[in-house]
C-alpha cells in the first residue's frame, strides 16, 4: 500500500534537505535540475513535492510521459496538497484531453477549500470546453522558485498548465521505450500501455516492447491480446530465453495449455540443464497433465541442483506418497473425500487437507470446488503459484461462480502484485451482481490501496446502503474518512 504523507508528517530532515536544494537549483538549467530532483529522490523516493517538482520539469521539458508518473506519483504520496492535486488536473485537461478526470479533481479541491480560486477556473473554463466541443486555451505559464517551506514547489501551477513545445530532439526508440518502463514501475500501467502501444505503431518489430506489453495486458487481465504480443515476441527473438519463458509461463498460468507450455520449457531446458525454476515449472506441468512420475523426475533434477531446498524436498515426498494414499482412498467417493478434506482444514491440518483435495482432484478431475478450496489451503501454505493456478482451473470449470473469482482477484491484489486485473476482476462481477457486500467492499479495499479515496468511499456507501449493520463496511469508511 502507498504511503500518504501530508504536509504535517513529511520528515523534517527531508523538508530540510529540499528546501536547500532548492536554494541551490537557483540559476541551474532544466536538465541539471532534474538530475539534482532524481538524485534527492533516491534518499527521500517517497517525497511527494519532489515528485510533483520533477513533473512541472519533464512537462517543460516536452516529456509528458514521465511528467505524467510524476504529476499522478506525487498525488498518491500527499493527497491533501491542493497544489499539487491542480497540477495533476490540469495536465489530465490540457496534455491529455482527459476532461472528467480533471473536473473530478477540481471538485474534491473545492470540498476541501470552496474558496479556491483557480479551480473556480479551470472548472468555468472546462465547462465551456465541454459545452462547444472546443480545445482548451493555453495560459500563460509562470516560472517562479519559491523560498522554502513544506508547500515549496519549483513553479507555482497556474489555473491550467500550458501545453508545452518539445524544446528537445525527437526521442530516440531507446529513449520512448525507457519511458514505457519508467511509467511501468511507477505504477502507470495503463498509460505504459499506451507508450508502448504508440513505440509498436512505429516500429512493429521492437520484440521489447511486446514482451512489456504483453505482461501489462496479462496484468490487466487482457489474456487474448497479451498472448499475441508474447507469441510476437517470441518469433522475432526466438533465442531469448526471457521471453521464451513469459510465453511459456503465460500458457500455464493464464490457458491452461499445459502442451503447449511444456513444448518450450523443454525447449530451454536443453540450453540450460541446471534452471531450478525450469525443472520447477516442467513438474507443475506434469502434475496438471496427472504424470507423477516425469513430475518426480524433474523435482529430483531441481534437488541435485539444490540438495538443500526443504521445499523441494517436502514436494518430491508427497508425490512420492500420492499413489499409495489414492489406492488407499480409491474405495471412497467425492463427497466423503471431500468431507475429510474440510475436516482437516476446520483442523487446521492444511498439509494433510491438501493432500487430500489432491487425491480428490486425481479421481474427480473436473470438480470445480476442489480446485477452489485447494487454491485456498495452498494459499495458506504460502504457495500462491500453486493457489493461481487451481483457482484459475476452478474458474475455467465454473465460469459462473462468483466466489472462484473473488478468491482470484483477492489473491492477485494481495499476493501476485496484480492490482489491474484484481479490479478487472471485481468489475465484472460488480456488473453482475451489483448488491454483493463482498465485491463492494473488494473494490473499496482495492481502490482505497492504490490512493483513489473518493471511490473507496462510494464503493463503502454503496455496502452500507445494502446492509446498514455491515461492521467492516463501516469502519472501512471511516477510516477513509479520517
Amino acid at each position: 500500500m502507498n504511503n500518504a504523507y501530508l504536509p504535517g508528517q513529511l520528515s523534517h530532515d527531508g523538508l530540510s534537505s529540499y528546501d536547500q536544494l532548492v536554494v541551490e537549483m537557483a540559476g541551474m538549467q532544466p536538465e541539471q535540475m532534474i538530475v539534482r530532483v532524481r538524485q534527492f529522490l533516491m534518499t527521500y523516493p517517497s517525497f511527494g513535492l519532489a515528485h510533483n517538482d520533477l513533473g512541472v520539469l519533464y512537462h517543460r521539458q516536452g516529456n509528458p510521459t514521465l511528467a505524467l508518473a510524476h504529476y499522478e506519483k506525487a498525488v498518491r504520496l500527499q493527497p491533501e496538497n491542493l497544489i499539487v492535486r491542480k497540477n495533476l488536473a490540469d495536465f489530465y485537461a490540457v496534455e491529455l484531453g482527459w476532461l472528467e478526470d480533471a473536473v473530478e479533481i477540481y471538485l474534491d479541491v473545492l470540498k476541501r477549500n470552496p474558496r479556491d480560486t483557480e479551480a473556480l477556473c479551470a472548472l468555468g473554463k472546462i465547462g465551456q470546453l465541454m459545452d462547444a466541443g472546443g480545445t482548451l486555451p493555453e495560459p500563460q505559464h509562470q516560472d517562479q522558485l519559491p523560498s522554502s517551506g513544506p508547500e515549496t514547489i519549483l513553479s507555482q501551477a497556474p489555473a491550467m498548465v500550458v501545453k508545452p513545445q518539445p524544446v528537445t530532439p525527437q526521442l530516440s526508440v531507446a529513449e520512448r521505450y525507457q519511458n514505457a518502463v519508467a511509467m511501468a514501475a511507477a505504477g502507470q500501467k495503463k498509460t505504459a500501455i499506451m507508450e508502448l502501444q504508440g513505440v509498436l505503431a512505429d516500429y512493429p518489430d521492437f520484440a521489447p516492447a511486446h514482451n512489456d506489453i504483453g505482461v501489462l495486458l496479462q496484468e490487466d487481465g487482457n489474456n487474448q491480446q497479451a498472448l499475441l504480443h508474447h507469441r510476437k515476441a517470441a518469433e522475432l527473438q526466438p533465442e531469448n530465453p526471457v521471453f521464451a519463458k513469459n510465453m511459456a509461463d503465460f500458457l500455464l498460468v493464464c490457458m491452461q495449455d499445459y502442451e503447449g507450455a511444456l513444448i518450450i520449457y523443454n525447449q530451454l531446458l536443453a540450453k540450460t540443464p541446471r534452471d531450478k525454476e525450469l525443472l520447477q515449472a516442467l513438474a507443475h506441468v506434469c502434475l496438471s497433465l496427472d504424470n507423477h512420475e516425469d513430475a518426480c523426475y524433474f523435482i529430483e533434477r531441481a534437488l541435485a541442483v539444490e540438495p538443500w531446498n526443504r521445499d523441494l524436498r517436502d514436494m518430491l515426498q508427497k508425490l512420492k506418497e500420492a499413489p499409495r494414499m489414492v489406492s488407499v482412498a480409491a474405495t471412497k467417493g467425492d463427497d466423503e473425500l471431500y468431507q475429510e478434506a474440510l475436516a482437516l482444514v476446520k483442523a487446521d491440518r492444511l498439509s494433510e487437507a491438501q493432500k487430500m483435495l489432491e487425491i480428490l482432484i486425481l479421481q474427480a478431475p473436473a470438480k470445480a470446488l476442489a480446485h477452489n478450496d485447494l487454491g485456498v489451503v495452498c494459499s495458506k501454505l504460502g504457495d500462491h503459484a500453486a493457489a493461481e493456478l487451481h483457482y484459475r482451473k476452478a474458474i475455467e470449470l465454473e465460469p459462473a461462480t462468483a466466489n472462484f473469482r473473488k478468491n482470484l482477484a483477492d489473491l492477485c491484489f494481495v499476493e501476485l502484485g496484480k492490482t489491474d486485473e484484481a479490479i478487472n476482476i471485481y468489475l465484472d462481477l460488480h456488473k453482475k451482481f451489483p448488491r454483493d457486500v463482498e465485491v463492494l467492499l473488494g473494490l473499496g479495499h482495492i481502490t482505497r490501496a492504490v490512493g483513489h479515496e473518493q471511490e473507496a468511499k462510494q464503493f463503502y456507501r454503496r455496502a452500507l446502503e445494502i446492509e446498514p449493520w455491515n461492521r467492516e463496511a463501516r469502519e472501512a469508511l471511516q477510516k477513509s474518512s479520517e
